[in-house]
């Protein structure tokens, strides 16, 4: 077996032992692999944080590097930067939030979309994946504090990684819909302004939403949902609650907001269709530019069998949002 076999093999074992699938973690393997046996090395989760900091000063010249981005509660947080290869462009950057109930998941969770992050790398556009504190340990806002300090961090170290502070988009799935649209609602918000990186705007350029809760203070959410948000919140979905409507993107929308995409299944029972129908809305009504896909039979994730548009036509819509928002921005 040749060395980069080995990376491989190792990589993957690393992979399941974090808790994702065979066929998540094959699709990571996949996309890692190809950019190179040093990206393998450089993307492994078991890397030390001090290893992981150093390869973040030589962000220019690596393709992938893993670091940490903040200690907010005095925990690290990872990220791992995947760069186009290194020329003396800056080159614009999109963070990805995992999802996962604010409970679950991890920045590998979300490395599983690799078609479009392999079509944004190979377009110029830089991808930071990124880990946030997870309830019940953490409790909200810890989550929305920690995404707001990856967008600083990487603005406060952009000359490092050659990447433009002035073209950040955001994409997230699920609970990580919420938190980037929160990004692109509620930019710079004292409240949650906590942590590292305060000279720094935690706002965004280009959102991208998949299925995520837009307002969670209704009340008609199912048994799952409610129950998550009463232990992530610590309050019972309700038009009274004014802690979950400050939570609820809707309730920030306002002119001048970045242009959104948002992409919701119509047999979603998690998150209902209507929930990205009120955001859309709210943002259209707003003079926020907005496109609103609707995905005949698609569930919660957007993988299922037969349903329009195809999984792999929503990973190039969303590579083809963020190059014409983010590259001619």
């Amino acid at each position: 077996m040749v060395a980069g076999e080995q990376g491989i093999f190792a990589f993957d074992g690393l992979l399941l032992a974090a808790g994702m699938t065979r066929t998540s973690a094959s699709k990571v393997v996949v996309f890692v692999a190809s950019l190179g046996t040093a990206a393998l090395a450089s993307a492994a989760p078991a890397a030390s944080a001090s290893a992981a900091m150093t390869r973040g000063t030589q962000a220019a010249v690596s393709s992938v590097t893993t670091i940490t981005y903040c200690t907010d509660g005095g925990q690290p947080l990872g990220m791992t930067l995947f760069r186009p290869p290194a020329d003396d462009r800056v080159v614009p950057v999109v963070v990805q939030v995992h999802g996962g109930a604010w409970e679950h998941g991890t920045r590998w969770t979300s490395l599983s979309q690799s078609s479009a992050l392999a079509g944004l790398v190979g377009s110029g556009i830089a991808v930071a994946s990124v880990d946030y504190r997870l309830a019940p340990a953490h409790l909200w806002p810890d989550q929305i504090v920690d995404v707001m300090c990856a967008a600083r961090y990487l603005r406060a170290h952009s000359a490092v990684f050659g990447i433009d502070p002035l073209r950040v988009g955001a994409w997230g799935s699920s609970a990580g819909g919420q938190l980037v649209s929160l990004l692109g609602t509620a930019p710079d918000m004292p409240r949650w302004e906590a942590g590292q990186y305060q000279g720094e705007s935690s706002s965004v350029q280009a959102v991208v939403d998949e299925f995520g809760p837009a307002d969670l203070a209704v009340s008609d959410w199912g048994s799952y949902v409610a129950g998550v948000i009463h232990t992530v919140f610590h309050v019972e979905p309700s038009r009274s609650s004014a802690f979950l409507e400050a939570a609820s993107p809707l309730d920030h929308v306002a002119p001048g907001d970045p242009p959104f995409l948002i992409l919701q299944g119509t047999e979603d029972h998690i998150v209902p269709a209507d929930q990205s129908e009120a955001l859309a809305q709210h943002l259209a009504a707003a003079h926020v530019p907005v496109k609103l896909v609707l995905v005949t039979g698609g569930t919660h994730g957007l993988e299922t069998s037969g349903e329009h548009p195809s999984a792999a036509r929503l990973s190039a819509d969303i590579v083809s949002y963020f190059v014409g928002v983010l590259r001619q921005h």
